[in-house]
């Protein structure tokens, strides 16, 4: 006899059946709507749901690191200096790193979007990330000076370095895992001590951003002493494509100034007092053989053949270069400011986009130019504010990286219709060229280089992770803010607005305008 089929069966299948059809129907309609051109321009919807405009004010614990609706005596302010230096590549930045937690005296205070202990190259054997070498180098030699100075003066208390990390348990897929995390942490160390870093007389405070709490702390942020302030795109890991290092760095850090510095380090103990403190496992650490060859490598640079050096040999070169050091720019004080928002549950809660409101607020201000380094670029409120500045005469330069992945869930990419940079601009910016002449006459967009040469240099990646906005040759913003909707609305960010034509000029000279040589002109 045939299997009898249940009515509560049929019942069923045909629920599944008409729920399957109506969600597909709903996202079809949302991705007919994003993919239509609208003479042009990007669907309404999509600009009301990223724009932030529409997003309400952050509660007061909220709202970080915004300076500018603080009262600050302006006799005073007029009268401080500041110092600024910008680092146009990832070895100005490691540098920087180096020179920073080596000279701390109390406190080293960092933040990262990802931090990792190895990656792989070409050949498939795995060495550890160069940034891991400089930080432990430079805790060494701090322990080293301080030794020396110590026995100068045997009086002196030595105060113990509190080292403090908030870290994501979160990948690039949205995936958490803190126990690789730990994992991690714990190994970091274990290479620390393997270098010669005295671990026990260091005060480690190990955070990582809770699974309780949603969005990703996106910020790449370094506070020495509470005094010292870095921000800079690359974070504890290494961009590879097929064993390749293909993303270009900056940075930039500002010395000298309290309010910088006080605003940065509200922001560090929000995020810290958001996050759950964990401890490194002694297990992860000696089950890695960090004596073996692999582990004592550094991958300066990496093309067609590798470079690779004992971290002995950068110790020595790091002990010994004098060259190429970059100037401290003196800077009003009250011409930087420091800007961040917090972490936030989700891409459609609209509370907290700080960075985003005054990034769209100084293009909106623009008069002449703006030029835009982004690796990612799929905001549609940012595009839309870029062409309202190309109608009002003013010259836009954008250069991003062609197929660089969204990273979005599944549903974000079918409801936006943008899973890379290539596709943002087939859907939004080449229609833009055709249908608006404004646009056609002011604005440029290029692709970073597609293939790196030879030797690897931050000229010439084959892509760049460079976060940096420069408003009429003026104004310049840097940090880890990327034009795209999860800095606009989810992620933890924080960028620095500098008004100077000199750090200007140096964005543009050093970096803007070295990667835009060596571009592709976007078609299509």
């Amino acid at each position: 006899m045939p299997p009898r089929i249940s009515v509560a069966w049929v019942i069923s299948i045909v629920t599944a059946g008409i729920l399957l059809v109506l969600l597909v129907a709903l996202v079809s309609k949302h991705v007919s709507a994003v993919r239509s051109r609208l003479s042009g321009t990007i669907p309404q919807f999509v600009l009301t749901l990223a724009s932030p405009m529409s997003i309400p004010s952050a509660t007061p614990e909220a709202q970080i690191a915004s300076a500018s609706g603080e009262q600050i005596a302006s006799e005073q302010m007029a009268s401080e200096s500041c110092l600024v230096r910008v680092d146009p590549t990832l070895c100005a930045v490691m540098r920087s790193w180096y020179e920073m937690i080596r000279g701390a005296k109390r406190s080293v205070w960092l933040t990262t979007y990802s931090f990792h202990f190895t990656y792989k190259l070409r050949n498939g054997e795995r060495v550890v990330v160069p940034q891991l070498w400089y930080i432990g180098l430079a805790l060494k030699h701090r322990q080293l000076d301080r030794q020396s100075t110590h026995a100068q003066h045997s009086n002196d208390d030595e105060q113990k370095l509190r080292f403090s990390a908030v870290l994501n348990c979160a990948t690039m897929t949205l995936t958490r895992n803190a126990r690789a995390q730990k994992r991690y942490i714990s190994r970091a160390m274990g290479l620390w001590s393997h270098m010669g870093v005295d671990v026990g007389a260091i005060d480690w405070h190990w955070y990582l951003w809770s699974h309780k709490q949603a969005g990703n702390v996106h910020a790449k942020l370094i506070l020495v002493d509470d005094v010292i302030v870095h921000l800079s795109s690359p974070n504890v890991d290494v961009k590879a494509r097929r064993g390749r290092l293909c993303w270009g760095q900056h940075g930039v850090t500002v010395a000298r100034n309290s309010r910088i510095a006080r605003d940065s380090v509200r922001y560090a103990r929000e995020l810290e007092s958001r996050s759950t403190r964990v401890e490194p496992t002694q297990a992860a650490a000696t089950a890695v053989d960090y004596s073996h060859e692999r582990l004592n490598l550094v991958v300066l640079y990496d093309g067609d053949t590798l470079r690779k050096e004992s971290w002995h040999a950068l110790e020595r070169a790091l002990l010994l270069e004098n060259d190429n050091k970059l100037d401290w720019l003196p800077v009003p004080a009250r011409n930087v400011q420091f800007v961040a928002q917090m972490p936030q549950s989700s891409i459609w809660t609209t509370s907290g986009a700080e960075c985003a409101r005054e990034l769209l607020r100084r293009i909106d201000a623009a008069e002449r130019s703006i030029d835009v380094m982004t690796p990612n670029f799929n905001s549609g409120a940012i595009w839309a504010r870029l062409v309202a500045a190309c109608e009002r005469g003013v010259s836009v330069r954008i250069i991003c990286g062609k197929r660089y992945n969204c990273y979005a869930p599944l549903i974000v990419k079918n409801l936006f219709g943008f899973r890379t940079n290539e596709d943002m601009y087939a859907r939004c910016v080449a229609p833009a060229f055709a249908a608006n002449e404004h646009v056609r006459a002011n604005l440029e967009f290029r692709w970073y280089g597609e293939r790196a040469t030879r030797v690897y240099t931050d000229e010439n990646a084959a892509s760049g992770h460079y976060k940096l906005v420069v408003i009429d040759r003026a104004t310049s913003i840097i940090g880890s803010f990327n034009c795209d909707v999860f800095s606009v609305l989810n992620s933890g960010e924080a960028f620095v607005v500098v008004e100077s034509e000199r750090v200007a000029r140096d964005c543009l000279d050093r970096t803007m305008n070295v990667r835009w040589a060596h571009g592709v002109t976007a078609t299509g």
